[in-house]
């Protein structure tokens, strides 16, 4: 690999692994947002508190991104041929955390609409 295919490289994992710690953020202080405003509302809706798991849920696939992606980049490190399949897979929980987060603000739209 020449220079600066490397340099891309190392930019490109630079901007993912910022990706992954802003999808762990985003569900998770979802999470807390809905938490505190049902602790200051008389709302029993359950879709409120589905809304909480769902973005539980997400913030553990920001994480299970960052797992996924060291474990991709040790094993390239070690050049095993499972590094390919891990790096494959690694694109899904970033994704689910995405739809994961989608779902959370619709339960919790939901939720706060029909009170």
């Amino acid at each position: 690999m020449n220079e600066e295919a490397k340099f891309h490289w190392s930019e490109g994992m630079k901007y993912a692994l910022e990706a992954m710690k802003a999808l762990f953020i985003l569900n998770g202080v979802s999470a807390i947002s809905v938490l505190t405003f049902v602790g200051n509302t008389k709302s029993k809706s359950p879709y409120l508190i589905i809304s909480m798991v769902v973005f539980g849920c997400g913030a553990l696939c920001g994480a299970i991104s960052m797992l996924m992606a060291y474990l991709a980049q040790l094993h390239y490190g070690k050049m095993q041929s499972k590094a390919q399949l891990i790096h494959n897979w690694a694109y899904v929980p970033p994704a689910l955390g995405i739809v994961l987060f989608l779902a959370g603000l619709y339960m919790a739209a939901s939720g706060l609409w029909n009170g």
